[in-house]
């Protein structure tokens, strides 16, 4: 038997029998770790610290040929409250752990992802409401840039031309490409939005998620026709993702009035 300590988000919960919790958790050194928390419905040891998005010190314990480990301690270190009590900061975080759960194999250690999240519900959690979109994208585009697969922004796919000629223009997202066109260069197809958007694109590329979202020009327009580009690519793009919209971003756009994929 081996005893481990490190800190957890809580991903997700499911009851299990009558008192116990089956918790799936991103931690900080272990990746993707599934427990079971005996006795923790209503327990006042566990206190808090097994609610959705909570952060929390852990102990458990890992035995050789169990998929679940055993939690042992759980210290509440952050609880992201206002999150929790805002459907919309709800809606994107669900997205986001739905994103993880369904791309990471558990026990792989990704320190950089685990920083992502653990900055993005800060984000969330202290931002005001109309800052949700714009968080929720950051978070997208960051995905896509781990997973190697980050949009070519700077130029026109087909004529080069640089983004700087187009911000008053419409241009074109391709998500097989994971590029944009021109209205010259457009023939079919393709992801609406304005020009102007690819400044915000840039911004989260470049800054940090909890200091991108305080950049992002305040447009909800042009948020959402983001969302839709985003979206694509993280599921044409993201491993795991298998090219079929995530249940939580389809709940998200209807949250969010963002118009589903065609």
């Amino acid at each position: 038997m081996e005893k481990l300590s490190d800190l957890a988000i809580v991903l997700k919960v499911i009851p299990f029998e009558e008192r116990n919790q089956i918790v799936t958790a991103l931690t900080e050194n272990h990746g993707l770790v599934v427990v079971m928390a005996k006795n923790s419905i209503h327990s006042r040891r566990f206190a808090a610290a097994l609610d959705l998005f909570t952060a929390a010190q852990w102990s458990f314990e890992r035995k050789p040929g169990r998929e679940i480990d055993t939690l042992i301690e759980a210290e509440t270190k952050e609880s992201f409250m206002h999150l929790r009590g805002d459907f919309q900061k709800l809606s994107a975080g669900s997205m986001m752990s739905e994103i993880l759960q369904r791309t990471l194999q558990r026990g792989h250690a990704v320190t950089d992802l685990f920083k992502l999240l653990s900055n993005a519900l800060f984000a969330l959690d202290h931002c005001q409401r109309e800052r949700t979109l714009g968080i929720a994208n950051t978070f997208l585009l960051k995905i896509l840039q781990w997973a190697g697969h980050q949009p070519l922004i700077l130029s026109c796919h087909e004529c080069h031309k640089g983004f700087e000629h187009v911000l008053d223009q419409k241009v074109y997202g391709l998500s097989e490409l994971a590029a944009w066109v021109c209205q010259d260069c457009r023939q079919a197809g393709g992801i609406e939005f304005l020009g102007a958007g690819l400044l915000d694109l840039k911004v989260m590329q470049n800054f940090p998620i909890r200091k991108a979202s305080e950049l992002l020009v305040e447009n909800e327009d042009g948020q959402r026709a983001l969302f839709r580009f985003l979206h694509e690519l993280v599921i044409y793009h993201v491993p795991g993702l298998d090219r079929t919209p995530l249940k939580s971003m389809v709940f998200l756009s209807e949250v969010l009035n963002v118009e589903s994929r065609a």
